[in-house]
């Protein structure tokens, strides 16, 4: 829930952890019409093609076809947040656990995260072995912050979820503890 500075109004928003990119392009095609297509692998016949000028019978399927939504309740815990992000997305790339969390911790914890991982002084401990790609870097960088923050005498198996639990408490961190 946001409140507008000026009316004071309460705008409540969903925020989408899955799908942004399908949404955007939906939103940009089919509702603001800004969009023409283009590159398409499939149905090369509609390349350069607008929404407006897509024959009448594929517009009313774009706007016709349901679109399901899960709701994640205020207040749900990380772990089950995780564990139902990772349900819905067996198909096509699998994603990593670390990938998964990145979705689940949009801005303070993914941003802090991603700064570590791309520190100078991280590449050199790691010797600049540590792999970008699939969050590899970041799935390290998280583990080290989980147990920094949390006292080893405190983990309990398994990791994926101390690390979910980790990610969570990142953004509770004071400015003089993060930057410590």
């Amino acid at each position: 829930m946001r409140e507008d500075e000026k009316t004071k109004e309460k705008t409540y928003y969903w925020q989408v952890i899955d799908g942004l990119q399908r949404c955007s392009v939906l939103k940009n095609y089919a509702v603001k019409k800004t969009m023409v297509l283009d590159d398409l692998e499939f149905l090369t016949q509609f390349n350069g093609k607008n929404y407006e000028s897509l024959p009448r019978e594929l517009k009313r399927r774009i706007t016709q076809t349901p679109i399901t939504v899960y709701v994640v309740e205020k207040g749900t815990p990380e772990e089950v947040k995780f564990n139902i992000f990772k349900r819905i997305n067996t198909g096509g790339l699998i994603l990593t656990p670390q990938e998964i969390r990145h979705a689940l911790n949009q801005g303070v914890a993914s941003e802090f995260v991603a700064t570590l991982a791309d520190h100078e002084d991280f590449k050199e401990a790691t010797s600049w072995i540590i792999k970008t790609d699939r969050m590899e870097d970041r799935d390290f960088v998280t583990r080290f912050v989980s147990f920094y923050i949390t006292p080893y005498t405190e983990y309990q198996p398994d990791l994926d979820t101390f690390m979910t639990k980790g990610m969570g408490l990142i953004k509770t961190l004071s400015d003089k503890k993060e930057k410590k």
